[in-house]
């Protein structure tokens, strides 16, 4: 038997069937980290509208008649 010089010899070898699979890995991952990405995003919106609707400043004159009745449901629906 001749040894292997090269990875050409194996041309014929190709499995595409785990190179589809590896693909759809990278997919799924990249999917998942946008998901927790936005997650994020949202969260972070929800606290901001949160403290900002806690403070006693001129938008309680000019946001009037608002679906939040408390801080804690503005950050909710700003979530939401």
């Amino acid at each position: 038997m001749a040894a292997v010089e090269s990875l050409d010899d194996y041309e014929h070898c190709e499995i595409p069937v785990l190179e589809e699979i590896g693909g759809l890995i990278k997919e799924i991952t990249a999917v998942i980290a946008n998901f927790i990405l936005l997650g994020l995003i949202c969260l972070g919106c929800a606290i901001a509208s949160s403290i900002y609707y806690s403070e006693n400043t001129s938008a309680q004159y000019f946001e009037f008649g608002s679906d939040a009745s408390n801080a804690a449901l503005a950050g909710f629906l700003t979530f939401w």
